[in-house]
Order: C-alpha cells, then structure tokens, then sequence
C-alpha cells in the first residue's frame, strides 16, 4: 500500500500541468468557442503596431500585479489569473483567462493604442 502511495505522489510530480497561457488540448464544445475567441482577439490586435502587440505581451508575461491592474477592467482576482497563467504566446491568449471577455480584451487593446 505505502508503495502505491510512492507511486502516485512520483506521478504527481512528474506530470507536470499545462500551462493555462495556451490553449489546451480539449474533447469538450468549449474548443470550438476557445478558437472563436482567439481568431476575434487577433482581429482585435489587428489595430495595434507591432511594437504595441510586443509590449503588451511582455506586459502580461513579465508585469507586476500592480501593473497589471492598471489595465482596464483588471481587478486583483483578474491580474492573480493573468499571472497564473503564464507563460502568453501572445497577447491574443489573453482571452482564454477567466475574466477577460471580449469587451475587456476590447477596452485593453483600444488602451494601449
């Protein structure tokens, strides 16, 4: 018995989780509406500059909770989730956080033009 306790504490540490910045492989119908949400985040980002798109990445990547809450619409419980779920391919995962919705990813982008 104290082995199989072993072996299931080894796997837990071995395994390790997925990280929440990227989308996760999924049998469920919430992938369709994952993808939704990407493609409408990159049309979102569509109006920022490449530099724009870059610092608002490193931002979610690197930030301090305290600048995270700057951006509209990110209270403490929104920039603790940003940070959990580091690290971002890009800015447009950010809409995969719970919380951020399409009118905040919205509000985000139009602040940092």
């Amino acid at each position: 018995m104290l082995l199989v306790g072993a072996f299931l504490a080894a796997q837990l540490v071995i395994s390790p989780e997925p990280s929440l910045g990227e989308p996760k492989p999924k049998a469920s119908a919430g992938e369709d509406s994952d993808q939704a949400s990407l493609k409408t985040a990159e049309a979102m980002l569509k109006t920022l500059s490449g530099s724009k798109k870059g610092a608002l990445t490193r931002l979610l990547n690197s930030g301090k909770k305290e600048d995270l809450m700057q951006l509209p619409g990110v209270g403490e419980t929104t920039a603790d989730r940003i940070i959990a779920a580091r690290p971002f391919k890009n800015s447009s995962y950010l809409i995969l956080v719970k919380g951020i919705g399409e009118k905040t990813f919205s509000n985000i982008v139009q602040s940092r033009k």
